[in-house]
């Protein structure tokens, strides 16, 4: 019996579209990478002229209203990122016929950026100065058409690209991953290479989007991840040989390297979405987030302090709800109380960046949108928010230094796209 099965998950249906990417997925973790072109070339296929009309959008949930941001012909939640006062929306959409990146700011109406787009996807903002933005994507470019490239571009407090797209990268990446530096700055880390035998390397691009140059960090793996404590300790994860590692970034240097457990085994046809990490007071949080040959998501989750000792073998995320509430920290009013145990299962989950106690994780549970939060390495309570029927992508989720949340999602209306929403405590 597979580990999702002992949490009664319920098999979400699959639109004709999903299940070709289902069967391009299920031939190969390696080889799912090589069509992931295709699949956005299926999308833009399929684009209606007009655009897509929610049919049946939720109406209010426990923190009030959602607002829907557009809609879309994809299955994936905008980026989002919360600095001071700002927050951050991107996604990519067809305007007039072509693939456009987009940007909001504080919800109000998105822009489109003057940088040129293929099939974009998989973004990542940070903070630089003077309220611009650090964007990170993937896509093909003007030269390479074949291979995914690493782009970064830098967008100002106005939503106008000040540096046109610059790929980080001679070789294709498949993976990467970025945390904020001090003084604006971004450090970028990712695979390249020959699928199998993939390169980790990285780049620091300053407050005005600059980088250098590319660094190999002299080391096979993929699925690298980067994450700072509040103390600005920068801790990279990856997978390699068939385990979790973990390695200290000092300047340009990974120290400190050490195999911390075994990756989770995952079945024929199923796919490794991505792979988390985030810290709460004590303790790291890594999250594999898995989907099954029907399309069913659920996430294994293994937690531990300095001592690699102190890991343990990576289980299910489930949790049980206590009958009674219990206050979290933030600003979301009252949750309820959780334990571990084989309660119900997480589908979809996304952690909040970086250190926060406890931590916040945006999830699904069925059809439900909810926040679970994260301390001493399991679930102590939960939000129930709304209702969002079957979603085909992890919601994202920001926090802010007043400690409230922002969660944003892809709502499927109808076979061909998705209605963006957003919801915050705020």
């Amino acid at each position: 019996m597979r580990p999702y099965e002992k949490a009664n998950l319920t098999p979400a249906p699959t639109p004709q579209w999903r299940g070709v990417l289902n069967s391009l997925l299920s031939s190969g973790q390696g080889l799912g990478l090589k069509f992931v072109l295709l699949f956005f070339i299926l999308l833009a296929a399929c684009t209606p002229a007009e655009p897509i009309v929610p049919t049946a959008m939720p109406i209010t949930s426990a923190w009030g209203i959602p607002q829907v941001l557009a809609t879309v012909p994809s299955v994936y939640a905008p980026a989002l990122m919360v600095d001071g006062k700002q927050r951050w929306l991107a996604w990519t959409q067809d305007r007039e016929r072509e693939q456009r990146h987009i940007a909001a700011n504080e919800g109000d109406d998105s822009t489109i950026l003057a940088l040129k787009a293929w099939y974009p996807f998989g973004y990542q903002l940070l903070p630089a100065v003077n309220g611009d933005v650090h964007w990170l994507w993937l896509d093909r470019t003007q030269a390479d058409t074949n291979r995914l490239r690493l782009q970064s571009a830098l967008v100002n407090d106005e939503r106008i690209a000040e540096l046109d797209a610059n790929a980080l990268s001679p070789n294709a990446v498949y993976h990467f991953s970025a945390v904020s530096l001090e003084e604006g700055g971004a450090l970028v880390v990712w695979s390249e290479g020959l699928i199998g035998a993939e390169n980790l390397a990285m780049v620091r691009l300053d407050g005005a989007g600059r980088g250098p140059f590319r660094i190999s960090l002299n080391m096979y793996g993929n699925y690298p991840v980067v994450s700072r404590t509040n103390e600005g300790v920068i801790w990279m994860f990856w997978l390699a040989e068939g385990g979790l590692w973990r390695g200290q970034i000092v300047g340009d240097v990974l120290q400190q390297v050490e195999r911390l457990v075994d990756t989770p085994e995952i079945a024929i046809g199923e796919r490794m979405e991505n792979v988390q990490v985030a810290f709460d007071a004590k303790r790291a949080y890594v999250l594999w987030q898995l989907v099954t040959a029907d399309g069913t998501p659920y996430v294994m989750m293994v937690s531990g302090g300095n001592d690699a000792r102190s890991w343990s073998v990576p289980q299910q995320l489930t949790f049980s709800e206590l009958p009674f509430n219990t206050q979290t920290g933030y600003n979301g009013g009252e949750a309820k109380a959780t334990s571990t145990g084989r309660g119900v299962g997480v589908g979809w989950a996304t952690m909040e960046r970086g250190q926060h106690s406890p931590l916040p994780v945006a999830i699904t549970v069925g059809d439900e949108l909810a926040v679970l939060y994260l301390q001493n390495g399991e679930p102590i309570a939960v939000q129930r928010l709304l209702d969002v029927e079957t979603l085909f992508s992890a919601p994202t989720i920001a926090t802010d230094n007043d400690r409230h949340i922002t969660v944003a999602w892809a709502q499927p209306v109808d076979m061909d796209g998705a209605a963006l929403m957003m919801l915050s405590t705020q």
